[in-house]
């Protein structure tokens, strides 16, 4: 038997690029290019782009799982795609808001692509990550406020990167201990997440975030680090709501989406969509400043209006008689290449395709050329590994519609480029929590780095917000060079005025002051700069005391509490809230609500009691007095878990051979609190007994009939010891966890 595996799809991997430690080859000289083809432009296949295509039609055995990010428009149609992908033979893999990450197999794809309800398919892989310490703490003047007593005592920052070798660091760059959460990769299967330091080291990954935190550390030795390594889209929404969970308050993104644009470039964004625009909003929204680093782009970057006037009208001429604009690869290096151009992101008039030459200028390598009036957005992109080292071409032509400007954006030196606007996704972010860190050279401050991507946003915004310094020593990276170390400087910064003045924790307040704190940059233009560099000045002469705070703790019968129990909220408060009332809120549809509320008692505390119906980000807080909002507690999670009850028809143990038995399995709760797959329904697992040992025949069986809350299922028992056990899975309720039944055993003579 051939063994199976989950394909990733190497050309259109959606996922995270580090935008820190960058190295450039130096070539030789540019070969004049030849006459060069186009590719074929692929036929529709409903909203599968261009790479899903040519999976469904040759790439893989019809029944081999691709892993991929399905949209949907909503709950109702989200449902029944759920159950498209379980018919299919395809396997859930998470859920949450308008997508579905899942397997499907190959065959299917089409199938899946042309279902009215699904809005888009893309590839779903290992996120890729492109590389984008005491002398930088001396250039933002945190070494006069470590001598002053202020090093970030108090404060949490959350990291999304990666953290190969971490645990050689700990202790000595980076304070021990840190606290961490390593998400199985979908290619892994079903390992669980990882919460030691060790078992994240087993993890694939790279070293950039240990550098990451190295730099925040030296210069916030005294902040608490919560590192978090997540694979896809849904499991760093899980990261971010695990720091929101924590008390974080500050997170650090040194990356940007791999080669492709999310949105338009003035910040705006598809809503139902899952986008790195989304993790910067979530974060914000859940109380945590958000900085990215502003990107290594501006080497790459070419902008044109379309002109096909040379000898091939469908190409792009770069240059009189240049139908490509070259770049250098080396061996194995991986190219990144993005195309977006100015139209309509529902339904594009213009379809632009994007293609990469061999060194010999004729033979197309690659090339990204989708369908966009289907596909809803004019946007091509492609990741390449050279197996050769030369100079390499990338095409732009014209498949329909009419001539338009358009962006060109590659991870390497572009032969012809321009001087414009170089953000990557989310950079351009419009969330005012959201703080973009260009670089300038540690040592050299004055001296803006030549590939630093700088702005305006394409609505006139200034990004970045400000500059930071990058190319400082780190024991994983001498020197650690890129805008990755930018972003890690200005939170530690960050963290450092939070530290001194607790007042700013809401992050439109932090961002601020990180803004207010910058010296100017000479010689520079505030496209690169924005505000300047930032510098943390003269220290405070007294560090105020934190104001006294509420504490939440919940008591819980069981961990995860079943649905519908009731919980109890023990609250601890200063005495100056005796007789005022206590209110317990949940974050629920982006905002908090009141959930339970009761009031202090002589001594400050409150106990409240609530059934839970679903898991919950929970807070505590003093009702307010007059406008005045005091007393917040920092976050607590409820954890919600299914409960399943079955009924057998006809009962028993034994029973005669080919009867066929009726289980109606009740899912509790019914409907759950967002009404998301509610109906997807619970499956089973059939195993017969043979010799010693248990062997499973059935891995996952579908009801034969339900809906809402009790599905039923029909099972002829032929002669036989058999065993049957229900699971409802945690994809069907995003906010209650899954449950599962002991075996049920069935002798049939």
């Amino acid at each position: 038997m051939r063994a199976r595996r989950i394909h990733a799809v190497s050309a259109s991997i959606a996922g995270l690029v580090l935008v820190g430690s960058t190295a450039f080859a130096t070539p030789a000289t540019a070969t004049t290019p030849r006459a060069l083809s186009l590719p074929d432009h692929p036929d529709p296949i409903g909203v599968l782009p261009g790479d899903l295509i040519e999976v469904a039609a040759r790439a893989y055995a019809a029944s081999d799982p691709v892993a991929v990010s399905i949209g949907v428009a909503d709950a109702a149609a989200g449902r029944g795609v759920a159950r498209l992908v379980t018919r299919l033979g395809g396997t859930l893999l998470a859920m949450g808001g308008s997508s579905i990450e899942a397997t499907v197999p190959a065959g299917s794809l089409a199938e899946l692509g042309t279902d009215v309800r699904v809005r888009r398919v893309r590839s779903l892989a290992r996120p890729l990550w492109r590389p984008a310490a005491t002398r930088v703490a001396q250039t933002v003047g945190a070494n006069v406020w470590s001598e002053a007593g202020i090093g970030g005592a108090g404060v949490k920052i959350g990291v999304i990167d990666e953290f190969e070798g971490l645990e050689d660091r700990l202790g000595s760059e980076i304070p021990n201990p840190v606290h961490v959460r390593c998400w199985s990769s979908w290619l892994d299967g079903s390992s669980p997440i990882g919460v030691t330091v060790g078992a994240c080291e087993d993890r694939w990954s790279g070293p950039h975030g240990v550098a990451v935190a190295e730099t925040i550390a030296s210069i916030a030795p005294e902040a608490e680090l919560y590192l978090a390594e997540p694979y896809t889209y849904l499991q760093t929404m899980d990261a971010i709501d695990w720091f929101a969970a924590e008390g974080v308050r500050i997170v650090n993104a040194s990356f940007g989406a791999a080669a492709t644009f999310e949105g338009p470039g003035d910040g705006s964004y598809a809503e139902e969509d899952l986008t790195f625009y989304a993790f910067v909003d979530h974060a914000v929204s859940h109380g945590m400043l958000w900085v990215n680093a502003a990107g290594n782009e501006d080497h790459g970057v070419y902008e044109a209006m379309f002109d096909g006037g040379g000898g091939n009208t469908a190409l792009h001429d770069f240059a009189t008689g240049a139908d490509a604009n070259r770049i250098w690869l080396d061996e194995d290096e991986a190219a990144f290449v993005a195309l977006r151009w100015a139209d309509s992101w529902e339904k594009p008039r213009t379809d632009l395709d994007l293609i990469l030459y061999s060194p010999d200028g004729v033979v197309d390598v690659d090339d990204s050329v989708d369908t966009n009036a289907r596909t809803g957005e004019p946007v091509e992109w492609l990741v390449y590994v050279a197996p050769e080292s030369g100079w390499y071409g990338i095409g732009v032509s014209r498949w329909a519609g009419p001539p338009a400007r358009f962006e060109l954006s590659a991870s390497t030196t572009l032969g012809f480029r321009t001087d414009t606007p170089s953000l990557p996704s989310p950079v351009d972010s419009r969330n005012p929590g959201a703080i973009a860190a260009g670089a300038v050279r540690v040592g050299t401050p004055d001296f803006v780095e030549w590939f630093s991507s700088h702005g305006p946003t394409r609505d006139g915004r200034q990004k970045p917000d400000l500059v930071a310094p990058d190319c400082g020593a780190t024991a994983t990276y001498d020197p650690f060079c890129g805008t990755s170390q930018s972003a890690p400087s200005t939170v530690g910064v960050a963290a450092l005025l939070l530290a001194a003045d607790p007042s700013l924790r809401d992050p439109v307040a932090l961002a601020d002051a990180l803004r207010a704190s910058t010296v100017p940059v000479p010689n520079a233009e505030i496209r690169e700069v924005g505000a300047g560099l930032v510098h943390l000045g003269t220290p405070p002469a007294t560090v105020p005391a934190a104001p006294e705070r509420l504490a939440l703790t919940l008591t819980l019968p069981s961990k995860p509490v079943p649905y519908g129990t009731r919980v109890m909220g023990r609250v601890a408060g200063p005495a100056a809230a005796a007789g005022r009332r206590v209110v317990i809120e949940a974050w629920r549809d982006g905002a908090w609500a009141k959930v339970a509320s009761g009031t202090a008692r002589d001594d400050g505390a409150a106990e409240v009691s609530w059934p839970a119906r679903r898991g919950d980000l929970l807070r505590a807080r003093l009702a307010s007095v007059e406008g005045e909002q005091d007393g917040e507690s920092e976050p607590a999670v409820l954890r919600v878990v299914a409960r399943i009850s079955i009924t057998a028809d006809p009962p028993g143990r034994n029973i005669a051979a080919n009867t066929v038995v009726r289980y109606a399995v009740t899912v509790d709760p019914a409907a759950p609190a967002d009404g998301v797959l509610a109906s997807v329904g619970p499956t089973a697992r059939v195993q017969v007994r043979f010799g010693n040992e248990w062997r499973t025949v059935t891995a996952w069986l579908g009801p034969s009939a339900g809906r809402e809350a009790t599905w039923t299922f029909d099972v002829r028992w032929t002669r036989g010891l058999w065993r049957i056990a229900f699971e409802w899975s945690p994809v069907a309720a995003p906010d209650v966890a899954g449950a599962s039944t002991d075996w049920l055993e069935v002798n049939a003579k």
